[in-house]
């Protein structure tokens, strides 16, 4: 039974460094303030605030190397800030230096220890790095800080998940469901934590609530199919196979053939 799962991936959630996509009206918006961030960057060119902020505006139009620039000029100026080093850790995951990242994570935190944002942040890089113990321990103290985060605890979920701790993997999005019920990727997540534990039926009934409220999931079409075949019902999961396929995930070609 354990091997039918092989081909899944665990899909993470939502990311600290991944970037939503701009319209044209909200990029044009961005520039203008950029703008505006130069022209008073002409008036004081020792006014660390207005590279921070025009650094952060770069960063939402992904220009994460001009977003870094602004901030180690911001940090130059004024290293009091922990907003300084949080938003260049941000940016420094952008570009992929998880460890540049969280050397910056630390110095937020040293700064504002009482600060919980900085350990979401610390956690997600040390995700990143493979550190999914270390990073544990920061995203329960962001619960600490705030029980009603549902992200920290997605984001713990996920680290149990990497770690094999498949039990408090579940505990954990069986809270992220109780805070966000409608998101079809905590369901998927927890089905797969139920998948991996061998409890198929409960896996099947989180695939499906996945797909309730996102059709276009085909990862969740994909271990659906696969859960059917591990209950006995080959021809509906590889109906579930052939439509997460047309989807576009090829990873079910292997069950397929």
């Amino acid at each position: 039974m354990k091997t039918v799962f092989t081909i899944l991936l665990f899909i993470a959630g939502y990311s600290l460094f991944a970037q939503n996509s701009l319209d044209t009206s909200q990029y044009k918006n961005i520039r203008a303030r950029i703008k505006d961030e130069n022209t008073f960057i002409q008036l004081d060119s020792n006014d660390a605030v207005s590279y921070a902020k025009r650094g952060v505006l770069k960063y939402k139009i992904q220009d994460f190397i001009g977003a870094k620039e602004d901030l180690d000029k911001a940090i130059d100026i004024d290293k009091r800030y922990p907003d300084f080093f949080n938003n260049r850790g941000i940016i420094k995951g952008g570009l992929k230096d998880f460890k540049g990242a969280l050397l910056d994570f630390n110095e937020a935190i040293k700064i504002a220890p009482n600060n919980s944002i900085y350990y979401f942040g610390r956690g997600s890089a040390r995700m990143e790095l493979g550190d999914y113990r270390e990073a544990i321990i920061d995203f329960t103290q962001v619960i600490s800080a705030d029980p009603q985060d549902h992200g920290a605890y997605s984001k713990r979920g996920e680290c149990n998940f990497y770690l094999g701790r498949y039990s408090e993997c579940i505990a954990d999005f069986d809270k992220t469901i109780q805070l966000e019920p409608e998101n079809a990727t905590y369901y998927y997540q927890r089905g797969q934590a139920l998948s991996k534990s061998e409890n198929f039926e409960a896996a099947l009934l989180n695939y499906n609530k996945a797909l309730v409220y996102d059709k276009n999931f085909p990862e969740a079409y994909g271990a659906l199919g696969l859960t059917k075949i591990a209950l006995g019902n080959r021809e509906g999961g590889c109906a579930d196979l052939k439509t997460a396929l047309e989807m576009g995930y090829e990873a079910v070609i292997a069950t397929l053939n």
